[in-house]
């Protein structure tokens, strides 16, 4: 990530939010999204620092795991990949937002 001692990232603003991206990959064209790890709490992001990129290729990884499912169980999987127990507004709004950029 730095050459000649400047990093080189790019950014995305999404919901006047802004997130990093190294500067090789290509957010329109990232196709991985970053799971918490087991047992490690501190790997669970906030809902607001998961890009929304991340949430529909989660979303595309659970069309191809399972097919179409519910809009309702699409919420509940895409948050419980990502570590969440609960589903409040923030969570679900965050899902429903970067579904629907898609």
């Amino acid at each position: 990530l730095i050459a000649d001692g400047e990093p080189r990232v790019q950014s995305v603003i999404h919901h006047n939010m802004t997130f990093y991206w190294p500067g090789e990959a290509s957010p329109p064209d990232w196709s991985k999204f970053r799971v918490p790890l087991p047992q490690d709490s501190n790997t669970i992001r906030s809902a607001e620092d998961i890009p929304p990129e991340e949430i529909r290729n989660a979303h595309r990884f659970l069309t191809k795991e399972y097919g179409k499912i519910s809009d309702e169980d699409v919420i509940r999987e895409i948050a419980k990949l990502f570590g969440f127990h609960r589903i409040g507004d923030t969570v679900r709004n965050w899902i429903v937002y970067s579904l629907l950029m898609d």
